[in-house]
């Protein structure tokens, strides 16, 4: 044993770059979820980048599938999100998402990238609507996540940095 590995599912670059700033600290492959076969029974280390869409998390599903007879004290998850971190959106997607067999995997958070621009025409006309409606909220009572879509409708933002890795690696040594 002894290998790692970073599997990522990313839609707009945020978790990609998360998985090979990951994937370079540890000196292992960054590899798309997407390409993934299984064999994961042979890899020390599998950690799952994901975006954070509305609560959920992309690409969990599949790596679960694939984590099948893998012991969990060898996986994580990091999930990313354009909102500043919050614990209980954390906690109700690790709730909705990981299911039972699995709420004993941890799971991080790092901020990535909002820019309306990139976005596809779905995601583009949802984010223009809730910035809409957010905007005619009194300012003193928005939320983090509201003030950081609201920041995005008039430039992109880009809160990626690899220091977000710090917690998820400090995981990593202390179970070593």
């Amino acid at each position: 044993m002894g290998k790692d590995l970073v599997l990522y599912q990313s839609k707009y670059g945020a978790s990609r770059s998360y998985a090979e700033w990951l994937g370079a600290a540890w000196g292992c492959p960054a590899c798309a979820l997407q390409d993934c076969k299984g064999g994961l029974g042979v890899y020390q280390r599998i950690v799952l980048v994901g975006g954070l869409y509305a609560g959920s998390m992309a690409g969990l599903k599949r790596f679960f599938r694939l984590c099948e007879g893998v012991p969990h004290e060898r996986a994580a998850v990091l999930c990313v999100g354009a909102s500043p971190y919050d614990a209980d959106t954390l906690a109700a997607c690790k709730a909705r998402g990981f299911g039972a067999g699995w709420q004993d995997v941890p799971l991080f958070y790092a901020r990535g990238r909002l820019d309306m621009a990139q976005l596809n025409p779905v995601d583009r006309a949802l984010c223009r609507m809730l910035c809409k409606s957010v905007a005619r909220k009194d300012p003193a009572s928005l939320e983090p996540w509201m003030q950081a879509l609201l920041s995005a409708a008039d430039a992109p933002q880009d809160w990626a940095d690899p220091g977000q890795l710090a917690p998820l690696l400090a995981h990593w040594e202390k179970t070593r």
